[in-house]
């Protein structure tokens, strides 16, 4: 790959981390029923790109009983 374009894709992914890190957090919860994941710390950004999940701002996955 050339260099330029490394240095674009590095751009943007300190970009990406940067503009996340000022948004609410909370727990994103994937999935449903006995195969549910819980995770803390995601924006409802983030959370959203995984899909079938669901964003809860300001609690945590031990709040929500996982």
């Amino acid at each position: 790959m050339s260099k330029n374009f490394m240095r674009l894709l590095l751009l943007f992914i300190v970009l990406l981390v940067l503009s996340c890190g000022s948004q609410p957090t909370g727990a994103c919860v994937q999935g449903s029923g006995i195969g549910a994941h819980c995770g803390d710390g995601f924006t409802a950004a983030t959370c959203s790109m995984m899909g079938d999940s669901t964003f809860y701002q300001g609690q945590s996955c031990k709040q929500l009983g996982f």
